[in-house]
Formats: C-alpha cells, sequence, structure tokens
C-alpha cells in the first residue's frame, strides 16, 4: 500500500478501492485521505458487512469491478489490491476505470501476471493466458489511459513470501512438529506454488488531462 500511494503525489481529493475485501486496504487508505473521501467497492455484500465495521467514516458499495456505477469523471484516483488478476475481464475493468477518473486522475495497483497458463475455476475464462510485458502495457493504453509505469516487485513480494514459508517450514521440521515426507511434499508445493504465480506488478496508469488534448491541424 506505501509503495502504490507513492505513485499519488496529491492527497486532497477522492479514490475508489476497487475490491476492497474486508476494508482493511480502504482503513489505510484513511492514513492519507479523508475519511469521507474514501469509497470502497466490494462484489461480496457479506464481505461489506465488514469493511463498514472496520472502517464506519468511509463510504461502501456493492458494485462489480467491470460495471462501475459512478458517473464519468467522478474520482480523482483508484486503487486496486491484487485482484484485477479475477476481474472478467481486465479490459473491461481497465475501460470502466478511466470512465470514472476525472481527467488526469490515477489509476494505482498491484497485479499478479501468470508465468504460465494454467486452468482456473472460473466458467468465463477456463485459462490464464500468458501476456508479455509489452501487451500487459498496451492493455492500459487500449483502455485510454496515457501515461503507464509498471514495477517489477516480483523479488519483494512473491520472493520474499517463499522464501518467509520455507524458512517457517523449515523450522517445524527442525523442531519436531512434522516428519520428512510431510516437510518434503510442503516444500514441493510452495516452490511450486510460487513457479507458477508469475509476475508482481505495481501499476500506475494516467488518465490525460483535459488541458493536455490538442488537435494537429497542419
Amino acid at each position: 500500500m506505501k509503495m502504490l500511494l507513492r505513485f499519488i503525489p496529491s492527497r486532497g481529493g477522492t479514490i475508489l478501492d476497487v475490491a476492497c475485501g474486508m476494508g482493511t486496504t480502504t482503513r489505510f487508505l484513511t492514513n492519507t485521505f479523508l475519511a469521507g473521501n474514501v469509497t470502497g467497492i466490494n462484489i461480496s455484500r457479506h464481505q461489506l458487512a465488514d469493511c463498514r465495521k472496520l472502517a464506519p467514516r468511509c463510504r461502501f458499495l456493492q458494485m462489480n469491478a467491470t460495471a462501475l456505477g459512478s458517473g464519468p469523471n467522478y474520482f480523482d484516483n483508484i486503487i486496486c489490491v491484487e485482484a484485477a488478476l479475477h476481474f472478467v475481464t481486465s479490459e473491461k475493468f481497465l475501460s470502466e476505470a478511466h470512465k470514472v477518473l476525472k481527467p488526469g486522475g490515477l489509476l494505482v495497483l498491484s497485479d499478479i501476471v501468470p508465468a504460465r497458463s494454467r486452468k482456473v475455476p472460473n466458467r468465463f475464462a477456463p485459462t490464464e493466458q500468458v501476456i508479455s510485458p509489452a501487451e500487459y502495457r498496451d492493455l492500459y493504453f487500449r483502455g485510454g489511459f496515457e501515461r503507464v509505469e509498471i514495477i517489477d516487485a516480483s523479488r519483494e513480494c512473491s520472493t520474499g513470501f517463499r522464501r518467509h514459508s520455507l524458512r517457517l517450514l523449515q523450522s517445524n521440521f527442525r523442531d519436531g512438529k512434522m516428519d520428512r515426507a510431510t516437510f518434503h511434499a510442503a516444500r514441493e508445493r510452495i516452490i511450486r506454488r510460487e513457479r507458477d504465480k508469475g509476475y508482481y506488478l505495481l501499476v500506475c496508469a494516467q488518465k490525460t488531462a483535459r488541458n493536455d488534448i490538442f488537435f494537429d491541424l497542419s
């Protein structure tokens, strides 16, 4: 969250937390944004009930990330943490995010791009498609965004998480909490899961500011 918020130079405007989960990210935003300027959306009304308890001064709405109900040019900023990979589809979300952002507004997100194709339990998207870095960047340009910055944080996030998991596993093995066969099986699952996870990316995309638009009549 701290890394993503570094993309946003001004903290005085409104911000939409897309797929806000249980509200932890939304509550974190109130450290830098006025609570009345923070809106969280989630497709699950059950999770929204928890959100309202955790961040009662923020506004929460039940809404689909690929069909944002807000009017055009509504929010100054949008943030989405580790959720865009689940949307059907990413292209629809980016188009909707571009629509509801004010001119010059920022979309910041963390995303996980798979390193290999694999089946996922979703009848609308039966496989996760592997795309190149250039193709991933171009998703944002096709969605209407003008400036796109992408940081590969795989080593700091995914690899760091794997190392922590392996250290914990080794500690449990040394303490006699599991036998050797269980240890090796668990170790292989951690390594395989990390290998299949792909790239952990931090993204900032900016909508064109109105006063930046010009026409070449020459």
